[in-house]
């Protein structure tokens, strides 16, 4: 026969057991809602259709579809979606600060799928760019 403080000692360790049991259920949503999450987040970015025509580079504007504010962000925007055809980047007249910029080897860039910088008015004097720049793999 168990005696009261044995009950209690039962119970008690039933209590906490249910309390861990309902922490782990927790723990497992969590875990489950960020695993869900990642994978949304990394087939929005990564996982895009390869690109190819004209991308521009215009701070006035917003960045989206095929415009950027930034250089930097087209290396980001190429590096996850590739190339299936020739880029022209027209770069709009100004001056661009772009910190420590390094333009990485871009999926499907060959010798017919070129990526080309260009001045979007035709006057590369127009658009400056200071950055430690480098290119790597090419």
């Amino acid at each position: 026969m168990l005696s009261t403080t044995s009950t209690y000692v039962l119970s008690a360790a039933r209590l906490s057991f249910q309390k861990i049991s309902k922490a782990f259920a927790k723990v497992k949503t969590i875990k489950t809602f960020v695993l869900f999450f990642s994978c949304l987040l990394i087939a929005s970015v990564g996982f895009g259709q390869a690109v190819s025509g004209v991308l521009t580079v215009n701070p006035s504007q917003a960045s989206g579809g095929t415009n950027f504010r930034r250089i930097g962000e087209v290396d980001t925007f190429l590096m996850a979606r590739g190339i299936n055809g020739p880029v022209d980047i027209k770069i709009y007249n100004g001056t661009y600060n772009e910190a420590n910029m390094v333009l990485n080897t871009v999926p499907g860039a060959s010798a017919t799928n070129t990526i080309k910088f260009s001045s979007f008015s035709n006057d590369s004097l127009q658009v400056n760019i200071t950055s430690l720049f480098q290119v790597k793999n090419v």
